[in-house]
């Protein structure tokens, strides 16, 4: 019987370990972008709201490549609270269209959520 308890009150704690739904609310997880031939870089925000009862911590930000830089404005953020991850793109010589992922991982969601820039470079 004790042995019951136990994996009983086990199982029960990984259930809260994991969220049905994404805790994170965004305003959009794709941006196209359409920079000048001047830009030298291309930046793009993800907004988003914390639409849990929980505070969210925001393990990981983490871009596709290297030309591509990621800044998170912190990485806790209360219920209700708003946040912005920013992109921030260095075309360099490339052409043409590029998608660069960049993957946010939060603690307690099975899977990273993945949001991409589309930058569309024309005319360099």
């Amino acid at each position: 019987m004790e042995r019951m308890l136990l994996f009983a009150l086990a199982f029960a704690g990984t259930l809260t370990l994991a969220r049905a739904e994404p805790a994170l609310r965004w305003e959009n997880k794709t941006v196209e972008l359409r920079p000048a031939a001047s830009e030298k870089t291309v930046r793009a925000d993800f907004n988003f709201t914390n639409t849990s009862r929980e505070p969210v911590v925001i393990d990981a930000v983490k871009s596709s490549c290297g030309c591509t830089t990621v800044s998170l404005d912190k990485k806790v953020y209360q219920p209700g609270e708003k946040g912005r991850i920013t992109g921030v793109f260095t075309p360099g010589g490339s052409r043409g269209v590029q998608t660069k992922a960049i993957s946010v991982k939060v603690k307690g969601e099975p899977k990273p959520t993945v949001l991409i820039m589309v930058t569309h470079l024309e005319g360099r």
